[in-house]
């Protein structure tokens, strides 16, 4: 466990039941169902970690093999991001591409297909008057859009608009399904006007995350990280100024994505320290140069 200010260990768990926990991170990982960290030991048997009460016990009704193969989907996928965000007076934030822009903008009601290879801008407006819309500012964002919240709805982002009034409503669903829609919303931060944006550091399908922190109001982005990993398995909001996340990698090998490591991060900065479960060893996070 790390130390929410300093990031340094303050508490490390080397055994379950005085049997040694595996050395290899392919079979670690975070639940969010049962909300503990899962991992094997060396004779073979599942255990869990409350994160709470630092206890563990084994989890018997668990295969590793099957359990550890499998894709934990949860009903959030944090990396890719809200690409449609509802605001007040009839005003929306999107993340659209060049090509989607200039279909917008030729009266075309469909959008071309959307990857998480698209270089997206954040623009603000209404698709009534395409022509008006305000691009945030020239940053592009690979596959951006903001963190989601963590609670998940049913609602889609989109049900507020009204299909029988609104002449866009298929273009704005386009928008948001390019995105994550399971979540009631954007990651909210102490200001009002600033948002986590998660986007990728290249076009390569592989390439690592990047997090950063933007101000609306003076069209500035405050900081990136490089988040070290592919994917965002969740996060724990420690405080009003800081915030726990828990990334992913793809093992090369084996082709399954586990839980590699942990990020603890100041909202104000960027700054901070991880954790690499499996060289058990904490390093400081890396921040990008805007």
């Amino acid at each position: 466990m790390l130390d929410q200010k300093n990031g340094k260990i303050e508490h490390k768990i080397d055994s379950a039941n005085s049997v040694p926990i595996s050395s290899s991170s392919d079979f670690c990982k975070f639940d969010s169902s049962l909300n503990e960290v899962v991992f094997t030991c060396t004779d073979g048997l599942v255990y869990s970690l409350n994160l709470a009460s630092l206890k563990t016990k084994k989890q018997p009704t668990i295969q590793a093999n099957q359990y550890f193969a499998e894709k934990d989907l949860s009903d959030i996928h944090f990396a890719r991001g809200i690409t449609l965000q509802v605001l007040r007076n009839d005003k929306y934030n999107m993340f659209l591409s060049d090509s989607e822009i200039q279909n917008i903008k030729a009266g075309s009601k469909e959008l071309p297909n959307s990857s998480l290879q698209d270089r997206r801008y954040l623009y603000t407006g209404n698709l009534d008057k395409p022509n008006e819309l305000k691009k945030w500012n020239q940053q592009v964002f690979i596959g951006g859009g903001f963190l989601p919240k963590k609670e998940s709805t049913l609602i889609d982002p989109y049900s507020s608009i009204d299909p029988r009034t609104n002449r866009n409503y298929s273009t704005y669903q386009e928008v948001a399904i390019h995105g994550e829609t399971n979540s009631t919303g954007p990651f909210q931060l102490a200001n009002p006007n600033q948002y986590l944006v998660v986007h990728r550091a290249s076009t390569e399908l592989s390439s690592n995350i990047l997090l950063s922190c933007i101000d609306i109001s003076s069209e500035q982005t405050l900081w990136t990280i490089d988040t070290e990993g592919d994917d965002i398995e969740g996060y724990t909001q420690i405080d009003k100024n800081h915030i726990l996340l828990l990334c992913s990698k793809v093992n090369e090998t084996s082709g399954v994505a586990n839980t590699s490591h942990t990020l603890y991060l100041s909202l104000k900065d960027g700054s901070g320290k991880g954790y690499f479960f499996k060289y058990n060893k904490s390093f400081d996070i890396k921040k990008e140069t805007n």
